[in-house]
């Protein structure tokens, strides 16, 4: 299985969260039988990768955000945090749909993490394509997600993911970001163990799903009983499968 398709299963596992222990000892199942916005807008990251053949800045990512609102692919697009959705909906331009509110950092994190596949912050292109995709939907989380895309990087190339405090000052970052690389650098190889140890916060769900994309991308094993049954796989992989295509036939 590819990095990108790992880490991106990987996080879409984490998502549903786990419910109480299985019988004798067997992997927990899953709480939900949805994948939350979250990750669908991950994975309009990806789509937008996958139809730009590559790096993609502002007006592509929001071009497949607004195509994704009106064709209902996100549960809950009246929530706070989807506020810049409706906006872009609405015709406000890319530029100016970004929230300010700090509640949207983390989902930007996520939302912009599958980039870490094709592109280079070293870079300066790069970069400025990173920050005008985070700001569609948060003005404040460019940091935040330029540390992440650095720490997927690392973890695809060197199999293990770095310690925080190797990539920013940790007390800068948003918490949940930072919570994330804490965990996942102390349960590299142990998706499950990793999923467990997220303690309980505000944001649990977006820890537990930032923490699985850093260690889908440095290979870590996702449980095949929790694999099987995830749900929307369907729709999953019909995104996820020509984005993996794409990094296959440009690396």
């Amino acid at each position: 299985m590819s990095r990108a398709r790992n880490s991106l299963l990987a996080a879409a596992v984490a998502d549903r969260g786990l419910a109480e222990n299985g019988a004798q000892g067997q992997p927990l199942l899953f709480e939900e039988a949805h994948l939350s916005d979250d990750i669908w807008l991950a994975l309009a990251s990806c789509e937008a990768v996958a139809r730009a053949g590559g790096r993609v800045g502002g007006a592509q990512a929001a071009a497949v955000l607004r195509e994704w609102v009106d064709g209902q692919r996100f549960r809950n697009v009246g929530a706070d945090r989807m506020k810049p959705l409706r906006d872009l909906a609405a015709g406000v331009p890319w530029m100016r749909s970004g929230s300010v509110d700090s509640a949207a950092r983390a989902t930007a994190v996520i939302r912009v993490a599958p980039l870490a596949f094709v592109v280079d912050i070293s870079n300066d292109a790069d970069r400025a394509s990173l920050d005008e995709v985070v700001r569609i939907t948060s003005v404040d989380a460019g940091d935040d997600a330029a540390v992440m895309i650095a720490a997927v990087r690392r973890s695809i190339h060197g199999d293990l993911v770095p310690d925080a405090r190797a990539l920013a000052d940790s007390s800068a970052l948003d918490p949940s970001v930072a919570a994330a690389l804490r965990l996942a650098a102390r349960h590299a190889d142990d998706l499950e163990g990793a999923m467990r140890a997220v303690e309980s916060t505000d944001d649990e769900r977006r820890v537990r799903v930032m923490t699985a994309f850093l260690l889908g991308a440095a290979g870590a094993a996702i449980p095949k009983q929790l694999l099987s049954a995830l749900p929307q796989r369907a729709e999953l992989e019909a995104v996820i499968e020509p984005f993996a295509q794409l990094l296959t036939a440009v690396a």
